[in-house]
């Protein structure tokens, strides 16, 4: 969980089941659809945590999202999550912040957060997730960080040798970074990974 206070807003990092990876902003007595909801999705439980569009006769979402809560009289509409990403980007969603320094102002503003198992890097504009709160499909576009703070996009050498394991990353070369493009209106740099 994440509390930005120049918002107040409470940001929370949900991993999902199978299928995807949610950013949510709680609310006092929101209702976030676990187990029946991941992502903007359907989840059957019983299905073996699939999503409707997994299963093998894919389950349409429901024309009228209501989902029954145990011990209130009346059906809930569930919140939407502000950004989601899929397992084919990662599979498990890490802590984040919100960049509020002034040593690099393009990036004033984003919500820059971790996928565990891949190591990547990701940010979303706040903002776009704050105008996105409560709307099914309607979530803030998900960045690659590479694009914007020129992360090393090589991958690490590993060595075994018995009893011992060593990583090690290619050597970099010295070269300048190019500028950041200004900020656009879907991103925050480069929307394009170098």
């Amino acid at each position: 969980m994440y509390w930005d206070a120049a918002t107040n807003t409470l940001l929370a990092n949900d991993v999902g089941l199978h299928s995807w990876e949610e950013i949510n902003i709680i609310t006092k007595g929101a209702n976030y659809g676990y187990a029946e909801r991941e992502g903007n999705e359907q989840l059957f439980v019983n299905g073996g945590g699939r999503t409707g569009s997994q299963l093998s006769t894919p389950v349409p979402f429901p024309e009228k999202d209501l989902l029954t809560v145990e011990g209130l009289p009346e059906p809930v509409t569930p919140v939407y999550p502000v950004a989601v990403y899929s397992h084919q980007e990662g599979d498990s969603i890490g802590s984040g912040f919100v960049y509020r320094s002034k040593l690099m102002p393009q990036l004033t503003g984003k919500y820059f957060f971790s996928d565990i198992t891949t190591g990547r890097l990701f940010y979303a504009d706040l903002a776009e997730m704050i105008a996105s709160q409560r709307m099914r499909n309607k979530q803030a576009t998900i960045h690659d960080s590479r694009s914007c703070i020129g992360a090393r996009t090589t991958r690490p050498t590993i060595r075994r040798r018995p009893g011992a394991c060593m990583t090690s990353w290619p050597t970099p070369t010295r070269t300048r970074m190019a500028s950041p493009t200004p900020i656009q209106s879907k991103g925050c740099c480069l929307d394009n990974p170098p």
